[in-house]
């Protein structure tokens, strides 16, 4: 299986609570470039999970709209900040028929969901930008702990591929 962690891209400043924050104008634009990406390179998900705070579900909306997908994100609680990579592990354990996971969600539990399923005590060693993907794979039983790195892009090396012919 493979897991992508995206953060969410770049949301407006203030709203009236931190999960109605929607996406800037550049926010949109940075999730329309992560999608266009992943597709450049071949990557696309079996399902798309989202934190529900609205920058995270607008950033999983524009990714599967770009990539054509079919299937709407679906919300899962757990990648919102404070929930424990244990409780997220249970909810992609669901998914262990799929090859393939998108999971939208915020810093820095996606850094700390990195390290947790990597088994690296370091958190601050993946440090996601807004419109940031870290990719993990496992060919392994689903343990937390055993998966291995297969990229993480910011944002300016999204850009960078893009314009690569």
């Amino acid at each position: 299986m493979n897991l992508y962690f995206i953060r969410h891209a770049t949301a407006e400043p203030k709203a009236d609570s931190d999960a109605q924050r929607n996406l800037t104008a550049e926010g949109k634009e940075e999730a329309k470039l992560l999608g266009k990406g992943l597709k450049k390179l071949g990557i696309k998900p079996d399902e798309i999970l989202t934190s529900p705070l609205n920058r995270a579900v607008q950033t999983a909306e524009i990714i599967a709209q770009v990539m054509k997908m079919e299937k709407k994100p679906v919300v899962v609680p757990q990648l919102e900040n404070g929930h424990s990579s244990s409780e997220l592990f249970e909810v992609i354990k669901k998914y262990d028929n799929q090859s393939s996971l998108f999971l939208v969600g915020h810093m820095p539990s996606l850094a700390e969901h990195l390290a947790e399923f990597l088994g690296v005590g370091r958190p601050q060693a993946f440090p996601l930008d807004k419109g940031g993907i870290g990719a993990i794979r496992s060919d392994d039983t689903l343990r937390l702990g055993t998966w291995e790195l297969r990229f993480l892009l910011r944002q300016a090396q999204i850009r960078k591929l893009l314009k690569a012919a």
